[in-house]
């Protein structure tokens, strides 16, 4: 009892008086045992504080290298179905390579839902009207690409159609039209479209 009376005495002084530490320290060796143990603790504190910044701050990054890797794949796939699509329109005719694209995906999307299933198809009824719409844009999507494939290209195609996409999708975002988030447009993004209307220029000229 005497030795933490006087510990917390010295402190005090030391704290109110402006008393140098060296001078007090012989005096009162578990102080400096104290200050020493309580600056350890205060130093792992701020270590893991710090560690847990950086592992969160890593997770942050992994998780957005992995969505943009998947977008990336999604692009390439939609590269390659165009090809393919615009082959089959060019062979066979453009509504044949909407029924073949589609029944394909038909198909795969049949085998994924009864083998992974993981979301509540019954419930359809509570997605928006205008949502269930997907598939009649995708026979359009699919019609539309086939048919200009053959006659622009490949490359000058999907300029045009994600140039178009990204006008769109910023309407769309800007005024949060369809039940999407909204994301006002700024000087960056409206920079953005004009450097690809430059670039779908070039592309198409």
């Amino acid at each position: 009892m005497s030795t933490c009376f006087m510990t917390t005495s010295l402190f005090l002084l030391t704290v109110q008086h402006g008393m140098w530490w060296d001078k007090v320290k012989p005096y009162c060796p578990a102080l400096e045992h104290t200050i020493r143990y309580a600056s350890s603790i205060d130093t792992l504190r701020t270590g893991t504080r710090i560690i847990d910044e950086h592992r969160s701050k890593e997770d942050r990054v992994s998780g957005l290298f992995l969505v943009v890797m998947i977008a990336a794949g999604g692009g390439a796939a939609i590269s390659f179905q165009s090809l393919f699509s615009g082959v089959i329109g060019e062979k066979l005719g453009i509504i044949e390579s909407v029924f073949i694209v589609h029944l394909g995906g038909l198909v795969l999307a049949s085998a994924l839902l009864l083998l992974i299933g993981g979301g509540s198809i019954a419930s359809w009824r509570s997605v928006p009207w205008y949502a269930l719409c997907a598939g009649l844009l995708g026979v359009a999507i699919v019609a539309s690409i086939s048919y200009a494939v053959p006659r622009l290209g490949l490359a000058t195609t999907l300029t045009v159609t994600i140039a178009s996409q990204l006008i769109i999708g910023a309407i769309i975002d800007h005024f949060g039209l369809l039940g999407a988030t909204q994301h006002p447009l700024d000087l960056s993004r409206v920079i953005g479209i004009l450097i690809l209307f430059v670039g779908t220029w070039l592309v198409i000229r």
